[in-house]
């Protein structure tokens, strides 16, 4: 049985795994925020967040989670059924910061 049916429908040419930096999450928008600030970072239901606000938003997220008492090693959840991939996003990378979790990425790796 195959465990990754999804895989026979990728286009030809698109890789089935990705070799990716040993890094931290927060890692990647840190980069994407210096590198190009005014980007789109995500864009849901028109409504635009660029890298610098992501990186910005997730650094105050990340201080009141260590000001709530979140430590190293905790993990955590968050869902709003409306901006669910927002607040997402946000809350991974905030916990990724204060190392409470979301430190690792879970793509596969080749």
């Amino acid at each position: 049985m195959n465990n990754s049916p999804w895989l026979a429908n990728y286009d030809k040419g698109v890789p089935q795994t990705i070799n990716y930096p040993k890094a931290p999450l927060f890692y990647f928008l840190e980069e994407a925020a210096r590198n190009y600030p005014d980007r789109a970072c995500t864009i849901f239901k028109g409504a635009v967040i660029s890298y610098r606000e992501m990186n910005a938003l997730t650094d105050h997220m990340a201080a009141a989670l260590v000001e709530m008492g979140v430590k190293k090693g905790r993990s955590g959840g968050n869902f709003h059924a409306e901006y669910a991939a927002i607040c997402d996003c946000l809350l991974w990378h905030s916990q990724s910061r204060c190392g409470s979790g979301g430190s690792e990425s879970h793509l596969p790796s080749g």
